[in-house]
């Protein structure tokens, strides 16, 4: 098994667990044993046959621009021998990049970055109370065994006693891995929404602009509804209470409609492992997230760029390999730097 050997244990995450069967996969050329093992972990789970449905899927989409001399260049440089966790990250950010976009951002996540899942202690302002700031991430292990896993400038404040544990997210995002207690329920509350647990797994996030709250199911159910302090809406009655399993999500923003969906959680929660992962989405909406953890914010100053498409995976706080990639691929220019700021425009 020297092959497994060298790759290390397989990733708990399913996508990155995926990512790294198919690169191992690839250099093992048709060894009985390790395929054996591959599909023994793929049978394991649904979760792991859909993560490999998705990279097989990233991969022959890619494959046109992988014949690119330039993509193969940085895929060789990305996958030299080094550290594991720095390979991992080479290989999941291969999986999503199709264009000369991929070359940098695949090179970017080795450069300098942190180990993937690296964190910082939490700052405990006051007893109770929870806080990252900007560009940090930490675990909490609460009194009942729960788990919360704080996002970059994130504030909880948990209280465990009475009849129910309660948390409330008062800023930023956190993943909430919780201690099943069918006697006490596990209540996070966020802007005006109370989300109710007993044993599961979720992400909830809160608005940096607005006052909207994103609820992420990972596993198990909760009960999301509006917060038992919260007004209700002018003249909308009672409002509904929704029911979230495994891979739904539910937005809910002011003066609309709450908005369900099925997602792809562990894209949504990248950013427990230090990374920012993209999709096809407008570059608006991609430089708002490399913004939640830099000092100095990208600011976009072209007609048109804020349409752009971006897909990749980008190493959180290094809007720099960010920056550096948006050049190559679409011939920006740093347009000027200032103390808050980076202005990007059309090269002339």
């Amino acid at each position: 098994m020297r092959l497994r050997a060298e790759y290390g244990p397989i990733p708990q995450d399913a996508l990155e667990a995926a990512a790294w069967w198919h690169e191992l996969l690839d250099e093992a050329d048709g060894d009985i044993d390790i395929a054996a093992q591959f599909d023994a972990w793929l049978e394991a789970s649904a979760d792991h046959d859909a993560a490999w449905r998705r990279v097989t899927r990233a991969w022959e989409g890619a494959s046109q621009a992988a014949a690119d001399p330039a993509v193969l260049a940085h895929r060789r440089r990305a996958l030299a021998p080094r550290p594991h966790y720095a390979r991992m990250a080479a290989v999941a950010a291969g999986l999503c990049l199709a264009t000369a976009l991929a070359a940098f951002a695949v090179t970017g996540l080795h450069m300098g970055a942190p180990a993937p899942g690296e964190a910082v202690q939490t700052a405990q302002a006051v007893p109770g109370e929870f806080v990252t700031s900007l560009g940090q991430r930490s675990t909490v292990v609460l009194d009942d065994g729960s788990r919360v896993e704080l996002n970059t400038a994130s504030r909880i404040i948990v209280s465990m006693e009475g009849v129910e544990r309660h948390v409330r997210l008062a800023e930023g995002q956190a993943l909430f891995d919780v201690a099943a207690d069918p006697a006490r329920p596990f209540v996070v509350e966020a802007g005006n929404r109370r989300i109710t647990a007993l044993g599961t797994v979720f992400d909830v996030r809160v608005g940096d602009a607005e006052p909207s709250v994103q609820v992420t199911m990972l596993e198990g159910l909760t009960r999301v509804e509006r917060a038992r302090t919260a007004p209700p809406v002018d003249g909308a009655g009672e409002e509904p209470s929704f029911e979230l399993s495994g891979g739904e999500q539910l937005i809910v923003r002011p003066a609309a409609a709450p908005q369900r969906r099925e997602v792809d959680a562990a894209r949504v929660t990248s950013w427990r492992h230090g990374w920012l992962v993209f999709e096809n989405e407008p570059l608006s909406e991609a430089v708002a997230e490399m913004n939640r953890y830099a000092r100095r914010n990208i600011v976009l100053d072209s007609p048109g760029l804020a349409d752009l498409r971006v897909s990749g995976v980008f190493t959180a706080g290094r809007s720099e390999l960010f920056i550096e990639a948006l050049q190559s691929a679409y011939n920006l220019r740093v347009a000027r730097t200032e103390a808050d700021y980076i202005v990007l425009a059309r090269a002339e």
